[in-house]
């Protein structure tokens, strides 16, 4: 799996001030079973977007995944 993110994801802010983080992303990456990279894109974002309770978000927010099958 490759994943590119811009800044935006991981500094996403809730109202406490605490930030997204790549903790925070890293954890969500291995709770969730991600079967395409559309899938993998899509929960990201909206795992930012239920964290910082911002639509749309204040920062850019860019997602690139690949993910690799094994025969």
């Amino acid at each position: 799996m490759l994943l590119l993110y811009t800044d935006g994801i991981t500094e996403a802010e809730n109202a406490d001030g605490e930030t997204f983080d790549v903790d925070r992303l890293r954890g969500l990456l291995r709770s969730r079973e991600l079967t395409s990279a559309e899938k993998l894109v899509r929960e990201v974002y909206k795992a930012t977007r239920e964290f910082s309770r911002v639509d749309p978000p204040v920062d850019d927010q860019t997602v690139v995944a690949v993910i690799r099958r094994r025969n």
